[in-house]
């Protein structure tokens, strides 16, 4: 399959200013004649500082799945989100996109988590994926039309079944 991401882990004794991107994404897929690879999956990003602000992008995204040679279709499965953790002491003001798609695939890959230490505003947009770990905290929380707040994901929309909250 596809190489996953990485591991980016730093730790800050001042501010963390994102004007850019830091990624930690998975690869596509190989294509192939009979068997194309799936997508590696995101990686992590963990950060800690005394304060966090900009207007760019962290993002641990899923590989797509790799393309069958002869018939052009998409093979292979997307590799999952990564994970994004941000961790502060006295500030937070990062107002850029936190991005933990799934790849694209014959089934997609689900969505990445994220962990924030403090309570933060967060918003899903119309056509995103968020799938949070455990307990977190938030001060106000916005879901668009069209955005998705998941812990059980499939690659098609909730699972269904006795406990998996479908």
């Amino acid at each position: 399959g596809g190489q996953g991401g990485g591991a980016l882990r730093l730790t800050i004794s001042g501010t963390l200013t994102n004007n850019g991107t830091m990624s930690s994404n998975g690869a596509k897929g190989p294509d192939g004649y009979r068997y194309p690879a799936g997508g590696g999956a995101g990686g992590s990003i963990y950060i800690t500082a005394d304060s966090i602000t900009g207007t760019g992008v962290f993002e641990a995204v899923g590989g797509d799945g790799g393309v069958h040679s002869a018939s052009g279709y998409t093979d292979g499965g997307g590799g999952s989100g990564g994970r994004i953790s941000l961790n502060w002491t006295t500030g937070y003001s990062f107002s850029g996109a936190i991005d933990l798609k799934g790849g694209t695939g014959y089934r997609d890959g689900g969505p990445g988590t994220f962990y924030v230490n403090n309570p933060i505003d967060l918003t899903v947009g119309t056509g995103e994926v968020v799938g949070f770990e455990g307990e977190v905290s938030l001060s106000n929380l916005t879901v668009d039309s069209g955005g998705v707040i998941s812990v059980n994901y499939n690659g098609h929309g909730p699972k269904e079944g006795t406990g998996a909250g479908g």
